[in-house]
């Protein structure tokens, strides 16, 4: 399934399970994205503002120059990901899972790292 350009602004999908999915400059502002599950998904140019995505798995997913602002991200997992020029400002990542992950020109300013998992030499 391809999304481009779409808005799911404020939209609630808990639990909700993606596989092979693209999402092209998607807006998923003010979204609540808790315990899901993205499997082998891209999302290319997409923006996240004020969003919830605790405990939701990017499996081996592919995320390029994406933004998180405000965001809360606690304990997610980007296992396996590939992350380019992505930019996580102001957001929550403590305890999140970057194993096995590689990011490439990502920054994370003003962000909580607290707890996080790393084990990658691309890191």
């Amino acid at each position: 399934m391809v999304y481009e350009k779409e808005s799911f602004k404020g939209r609630s999908m808990t639990l909700a399970i993606y596989r092979n999915c693209s999402f092209i400059a998607c807006d998923f502002s003010g979204c609540t994205l808790s315990h899901c599950l993205f499997e082998s998904c891209s999302f290319d140019r997409c923006s996240f503002k004020d969003c919830t995505i605790r405990f939701t798995g990017l499996a081996l997913c592919s995320l390029n120059s994406c933004i998180f602002f405000s965001c809360d991200l606690f304990g997610s997992s980007f296992e396996g990901s590939q992350l380019q020029s992505c930019r996580f400002e102001d957001t929550n990542l403590a305890r999140c899972s970057f194993l096995l992950a590689k990011l490439a020109d990502t920054a994370f300013p003003l962000s909580n790292l607290a707890y996080c998992m790393y084990a990658s030499e691309k890191l």
